[in-house]
């Protein structure tokens, strides 16, 4: 069983269209932020298979319509080694106590299931997004457009952001200026390329690449959203990352010779500051042996057309050999 989620995720592709239709994007954030949670929720088959026969008794609504599909095809084809399962009358589902019970009968559903691998897994991943919806107390009358809305938004090797739950609902439910969308971007931005870790080195641009849907400079479309060019404004985007410094709790620190800054929601000034130091030094390192090849090279290259000079033409050969083999 998974932890009581905190926090969603979310590919950064989905944050320009926060600025369009706001209420939209939001509730599109939030039903791949429940789908995504669903696929960490273990689950046995058997549970599974209850769960099937208890809403295909008393709730079809909350069943796609495949699996519907699939339980009213075994009831035409059923047979009397299944006990006349699946005759699906409700009073078929009380024992002599008046209880409801499904015992055996969800573990015929089972061996049914296991028949049909490609039911299997859509029954298993319709359970596990029910069990997401129950975990984050929220309730629906029926799971066609949600479970459509969750299934239909492709997340495989997409940049993703980790937001808080509670911030998503908050712009979900309320209303926001476009400057308070903006802040929301540029915090998710920052997040994805924090990604797991604790900081991270980054520039002005990528921010706003990001912000509107990018994973870099390079991969913006021909035709970026309307609003890019303005955030993309030194002005627009410094006011952003200062209101993120003011109320979102974002530390922010450059030095000199840098050509950007350090990143970090969850770390001191001082840890970030090491962080930069680090970097800087690992630069000052690769920048040194760049310059050791640098001179290698220019050696090898000059001692090489001393001894062409000085040898005669079919020696060249071998002086070429000699000067490349030299460490």
């Amino acid at each position: 069983m998974v932890k009581e989620p905190k926090y969603m995720l979310f590919p950064i592709s989905m944050l320009p269209d926060i600025f369009d239709n706001t209420k939209e994007a939001f509730y599109r954030i939030l039903m791949i932020g429940f789908y995504m949670y669903s696929k960490e929720i273990d689950c046995e088959i058997k549970d599974v298979a209850g769960q099937l026969m208890n809403r295909y008794i008393f709730n079809q609504k909350l069943l796609t319509n495949n699996l519907i599909t699939y339980l009213e095809e075994i009831n035409q084809t059923k047979t009397t080694s299944d006990r006349e399962f699946l005759l699906m009358d409700k009073t078929d589902c009380f024992n002599q106590h008046g209880e409801f019970d499904l015992s055996g009968m969800d573990e015929i559903l089972c061996e049914k299931l296991e028949e049909n691998p490609e039911i299997k897994e859509e029954a298993i991943r319709w359970y596990s997004v029910l069990q997401s919806f129950k975990y984050f107390n929220l309730k629906f009358d029926s799971i066609g457009s949600k479970y459509k809305t969750m299934i239909s938004i492709q997340t495989d090797k997409q940049v993703l952001a980790m937001v808080k739950l509670d911030v998503i609902l908050d712009y979900y439910k309320n209303t926001k200026t476009e400057n308070e969308l903006a802040q929301f971007a540029c915090f998710a931005a920052i997040k994805s390329i924090i990604g797991m870790g604790k900081n991270a080195f980054t520039n002005k641009e990528y921010i706003v690449a990001r912000m509107f849907g990018a994973s870099s400079m390079n991969s913006l479309p021909e035709t970026p959203h309307q609003l890019y060019s303005k955030y993309i404004k030194r002005n627009q985007i410094d006011s952003l990352l200062e209101k993120l410094e003011d109320g979102w709790r974002l530390i922010r620190i450059t030095d000199d010779g840098l050509r950007g800054f350090g990143v970090s929601f969850k770390s001191t000034y001082e840890d970030l500051y090491k962080f930069i130091i680090g970097r800087q030094q690992d630069a000052k390192t690769t920048e040194r042996n760049k310059l050791k090849l640098e001179a290698k090279l220019k050696v090898k290259r000059e001692y090489f057309e001393e001894q062409m000079n000085a040898r005669k033409p079919q020696d060249s050969l071998s002086v070429m050999h000699d000067v490349l083999m030299t460490e």
